[in-house]
Formats: C-alpha cells, structure tokens, sequence
C-alpha cells in the first residue's frame, strides 16, 4: 500500500532533562518498507545545551528521516539525514 499501517511503523524517543540545563534524546524511527522487503531505520543521539535562558545549543549524531516538517507556522521539506552531525544555535527573543 502507499500509506505504511501502523504496524509497519516504529518510532521510539526518550528523553532525559537534567533539571532545566541540559536535555539528552534517543532516536529511533524504523519503517518497514513493501516495495523492498527490507526496513528503512534512522537512529540519532541528540544533546541540547542551555547557555542561558534565550540561548540553547544542540548536537545531533546519527540520521533522520526526511520529510515536511512544520514550526512557527512554517513549513519546509527536509531532505533524509544520514550518518552525520548536526550542530544548532538557537537565539530567542
């Protein structure tokens, strides 16, 4: 079918918060996949630092699954992310 089951489909994510000053995630999105008989898998580690209160940086290893992806009230399409790092700095105000 062109539309996964939900059975076809496994994403898990826990996370731990170190009292407001750090966040560490685990990522894991499988995805069995019918045209190919195999499993598309996209694992990641992510560390989210809070400089301040307005200020955070993250660091994420591993690979994501691409697709829409929507914040703010805008949209983009992501292409897939796979075996590397990302670096984030985010400035709020």
């Amino acid at each position: 079918s062109a539309n996964p089951s939900i059975s076809d489909v496994l994403y898990f994510s826990p996370s731990y918060n170190h009292y407001g000053q750090w966040i560490i995630s685990l990522f894991s999105d499988l995805e069995k996949k019918s045209t190919t008989n195999g499993l598309e898998d996209y694992h990641g580690l992510d560390f989210t630092y809070y400089l301040s209160d307005t200020r955070i940086i993250s660091v994420f290893l591993g690979s994501q699954k691409g697709g829409l992806v929507c914040a703010n009230g805008t949209c983009i399409q992501q292409p897939d992310f796979t075996d590397g790092i990302k670096v984030t700095a985010r400035i709020m105000f």
